[in-house]
Formats: structure tokens, C-alpha cells, sequence
């Protein structure tokens, strides 16, 4: 049996924007761009500080692909 829980899940949406919202910032004062973003990861034609990554480190971003190039056919629809 699983348990809904709207209050729950609405926090950790916001939560999740309120954290990125300084990286997206941070690439866009430095002339990046952002090709894609949800509240758990970006996809950005710059590279990130290593302050910002880790793969086991809570509440940074883990660096799973770098690419050439990309292919994004529509945004996001719900």
C-alpha cells in the first residue's frame, strides 16, 4: 500500500527549486546557458566548480554525463 501525501511532496518540489535556483543564477551570471532544468539536475554548456559536485556528498549535484552535443526535441510537458 503506498501513501500519498500532497504537503509532503509540494515541500520537496519547493525545496528542491529553492536549492537550484542559486546554481542556475550562478551559470547565468557567468554567461552560461541552461538547455534543461527540473528541480534535481541542469543541463548547461558550461562547466560547474568542483564545489558544487560530488558523488556522495548530500545536497550537491553528482556530474553524470558531459556531452558534444544534444538534441532536445520539446520542453517539458505535463
Amino acid at each position: 500500500m503506498s501513501v500519498r501525501s500532497v504537503p509532503i511532496s509540494a515541500a520537496v518540489y519547493a525545496y528542491g527549486r529553492i536549492h537550484i535556483t542559486p546554481i542556475k543564477l550562478d551559470i547565468f551570471n557567468r554567461r552560461g546557458s541552461i538547455y534543461y532544468s527540473d528541480t534535481d539536475s541542469i543541463v548547461t554548456d558550461m562547466k560547474l566548480p568542483d564545489n558544487m559536485i560530488s558523488n556522495n556528498e548530500i545536497g550537491k549535484l553528482k556530474l553524470e554525463h558531459e556531452v558534444e552535443t544534444a538534441i532536445f526535441i520539446t520542453g517539458k510537458t505535463y
